[in-house]
Order: structure tokens, then sequence, then C-alpha cells
């Protein structure tokens, strides 16, 4: 669940054994995250830096070819 999505809607009927498993879930809710480039640069330097490919990065944002990373940028990657 996103930071910014403090609640989820489920059918009522399912709603006390999704608490539940949540409940006895040790292992990791998420498998992306934001990471915020630092400077001004290339996808493929972004992508090094953050542990993806190129494509996958390009994909997961939607960064059209010949496009740099500007500082500052917000990008959905994996989550190591």
């Amino acid at each position: 669940m996103a930071a910014g999505t403090p609640q989820i809607l489920l059918p009522w009927e399912n709603a006390i054994t999704f608490a539940a498993n949540l409940r006895s879930y040790t292992g990791q809710l998420a498998s992306w995250s934001v990471w915020t480039a630092p400077s001004t640069m290339s996808v493929a330097e972004a992508a090094r830096r953050v542990g993806m490919t190129e494509s996958g990065l390009r994909e997961a944002n939607r960064i059209p070819p010949r496009v740099r990373i500007r500082s500052g940028s917000t990008l959905l990657v994996t989550r190591t």
C-alpha cells in the first residue's frame, strides 16, 4: 500500500481474512519504490544506479527514447 493511500477497499466477506493474513505476513509488502534523481543523467545511468535494466526503467516510467532524466525527477523503481 502506498504511503499516500492509508486504506484499501475490500468486499466485506473478505476483510477479516485479509486483515488476519496481513498481520501474519512477515515479508516485504511492496516490490516498487520511488527514487529521486540527484542530478541530470541518461536513462542508462539512472538504471545502473537503481539496479534495473534501461528498458525496464523506461517501461515502468514511460520514458521515451532520447530523453534524459532531469535532476529532481521522481521515478518508479524496483525495491531491492
